[in-house]
């Protein structure tokens, strides 16, 4: 029988924000959650706020005009390697929310997306879930990283059976929740194994280490 996943006791969040009111608004409109824990910092990296722990989710409130969702969003990934980051955008086009995804955000809002739509990811990071981005968008981060330099070696020579199947799971936009369903594992062991995963790849989100899979897993193109 699959296990299921067992609700975060605690969930613990940071909010940076350019803005104090904007930040304060945000953690008013999603801390009605029952076990999510808030702290309030600013997007400048030597007003984040203190946290006496790693947070689990990260949530960047910042602006394009002064580049403080960038700067914040790698700022975090820097300091908090294995949390879940959530950075805003301020249109609904792709390329600045992949921008953000190369900063290091594993997920972001759009203009047209409101407070609702963070209170879902909130509550499927409460249940242990880690957001995943549509086909279509994973499909765009694999040509960005094509441009990029080649990772050394096939992810099938560095991964265990197990941990293949994992990203496997996780290419086919399942949650961490039905990758344990799937596999009959616990949620637990699921983030294990994604943690092996990361760092035997050498990246820092999810979605980077989907994006080597489907890059290898598609045809050579032509040559001309």
């Amino acid at each position: 029988m699959p296990n299921v996943p067992r609700r975060r006791a605690e969930l613990r969040v940071a909010i940076l924000a350019n803005r104090q009111v904007v930040g304060d608004a945000v953690a008013l409109a999603i801390g009605q959650e029952p076990g999510v824990r808030i702290v309030v910092g600013s997007t400048q990296p030597t007003k984040a706020g203190r946290h006496a722990r790693v947070p689990d989710l990260v949530v960047v409130l910042g602006s394009r005009a002064d580049e403080s969702t960038t700067a914040a969003t790698a700022a975090s990934r820097r300091r908090w390697p294995r949390s879940i980051i959530v950075a805003t955008a301020e249109s609904d086009q792709l390329e600045e929310g992949m921008a953000l995804v190369r900063r290091g955000a594993d997920v972001w809002l759009t203009r047209s997306q409101g407070v609702d739509e963070l209170r879902s990811i909130v509550a499927h990071a409460v249940a242990g879930d880690l957001p995943v981005p549509p086909a279509s968008v994973l499909a765009h981060i694999t040509q960005t990283i094509r441009e990029g330099p080649r990772q050394a070696g096939r992810v099938s020579g560095r991964l265990s059976s197990r941990e293949t199947q994992v990203l496997g799971c996780l290419a086919r936009g399942q949650s961490r929740t039905e990758v344990a369903e799937t596999l009959e594992i616990s949620p637990e062991t699921v983030r294990t194994h994604v943690q092996h995963i990361l760092r035997k790849l050498e990246v820092h989100t999810v979605q980077e280490a989907v994006a080597i899979a489907l890059r290898e897993a598609s045809p050579e193109e032509p040559r001309a």
